[in-house]
């Protein structure tokens, strides 16, 4: 906001959700209003309003359209604490304003304020923007297999898919707080289906059921670096035994929910199932085939497509995954903290990949404790070794203060940790 100041408010061209919800807590928290910033994982983006996200993908798990749905791996607004006095009785409280608006409401690219009791309870009819907000959190999703001759196999129906883990920060203290029980009542529930009814949405047949079933089992959770270990485990449900052929591929997956057109491993297979039981086929990504990814989420598509002699029995299914930073541990070498005095830390992590680490730089920063930004440069680290680095900072405010470490290398970036630190005032 300074920096806005200081460019005399010219107009920002771009920025990401978490970062205007962040910028608009501020600003409304300093005009006295209760604000809180909130993230929803697995958020639909409606566009035409039917409460179904309908994906298309060929066999070898591209999105090629057929719709302007999507879901973004996490979306984040704020709530606002506020009387509703525009609404009837039962609607105050807790309000979801959008800082970041994706489609247009009244010819304006806004979004809010949307009451989150009418949210759970249905009321799409309140002012503003209701509709739009319960389908980011209560959308079906509904993933088609697209073949080369133009006839599409529906993969599954996810009813609970989509606004799962909706999150903020828990009052007083550094902990996520799951507030999902605001915004929908469980999945599957009497008061889910009555809600449903309510709001006039229609649940999408499920796939019809069949001899085969295919499932894609990962071991998580996987570091970046490392390998990742994936099972596709096929059903026999019949009398029968089944000769199947096994199609399997895995992609980079951006945060848009949109894949790389160069696949990362393509497996085929012929295999034998006897009747009515399972048979687990083992596969590996190494690091070598997946490398380096579009963006620091780290995410993978797999999907997997099995075919019977009898095309009616053909299944598939698919499985987004992300990979993970290695873990930071940060700890204080002094025994207290206190104003402008050096206090010394020690940051570690383990080197997850099998390949050195370059061009290693790390950055602290803390209000109270760190003026802006301190960068530091440190040494190469060698494959699977543990990293230390020792640095220092001055304090200039008391009281309970966090320190963030953020490490970027060349093979890794976004490598974040941090570090409550009690200040304290040095007796005279």
């Amino acid at each position: 906001l300074r920096q806005w100041q200081k460019s005399n408010f010219q107009p920002v061209r771009y920025g990401q959700c978490w970062v205007f919800a962040a910028v608009t807590c501020t600003v409304l928290r300093s005009l006295g209003i209760p604000t809180r910033v909130v993230t929803n994982f697995d958020s639909a983006h409606d566009t035409d309003g039917n409460l179904t996200i309908d994906n298309y993908f060929n066999v070898e798990g591209d999105d090629i359209g057929g719709s302007s749905d999507s879901v973004w791996n996490f979306h984040v607004w704020n709530e606002c604490w506020m009387t509703r006095n525009d609404l009837d009785a039962g609607y105050d409280g807790w309000q979801v304003v959008d800082a970041t608006p994706q489609e247009e409401s009244d010819d304006t690219y806004c979004c809010g304020p949307a009451s989150v009791k009418a949210i759970k309870n249905g009321d799409l009819d309140c002012k503003y923007d209701a509709p739009f907000v319960f389908a980011e959190v209560n959308a079906q999703r509904v993933n088609w297999l697209v073949f080369a001759d133009g006839t599409k196999m529906k993969m599954d129906v996810d009813v609970s898919n989509v606004g799962h883990c909706v999150s903020t920060k828990k009052c007083g203290k550094d902990e996520r707080e799951d507030i999902t029980h605001l915004y929908k009542y469980p999945d599957g529930s009497t008061e889910e289906a009555e809600i449903f009814k309510k709001a006039k949405i229609v649940i999408a047949e499920p796939a019809a059921p069949k001899t085969l079933k295919v499932s894609l089992k990962v071991n998580q959770p996987i570091y970046i670096g490392q390998t990742v270990s994936v099972s596709v485990v096929i059903s026999n449900k019949s009398s029968e035994k089944k000769v199947c052929t096994v199609n399997f591929w895995a992609k980079k997956r951006k945060y848009d929910g949109n894949t790389e057109k160069e696949t990362i491993k393509k497996f085929k297979k012929e295999v034998t199932i006897p009747p009515v039981e399972d048979k687990s086929i083992p596969l590996e990504l190494s690091y070598k085939e997946y490398g380096i990814f579009p963006d620091m989420y780290y995410g993978m598509r797999l999907i997997t497509y099995v075919t019977d002699k009898s095309p009616e029995n053909n299944v598939a299914a698919m499985k987004d995954i992300g990979l993970l930073n290695p873990p930071l541990t940060i700890k204080m070498l002094n025994f207290h903290a206190y104003v402008d005095e050096k206090v010394h830390v020690e940051i570690s992590f383990t080197n997850p990949f099998a390949l050195p680490l370059k061009k290693c730089v790390m950055t602290i920063e803390g209000n109270g404790l760190v003026e802006d930004q301190k960068r530091v440069k440190f040494e190469d680290v060698k494959p699977n070794a543990l990293a230390k680095v020792v640095c220092d900072f001055t304090p200039k405010k008391p009281g309970e203060r966090k320190l963030l470490v953020d490490i970027d290398c060349d093979l890794v970036q976004n490598v974040k940790g941090s570090l409550k630190v009690d200040v304290q005032k040095k007796n005279k």
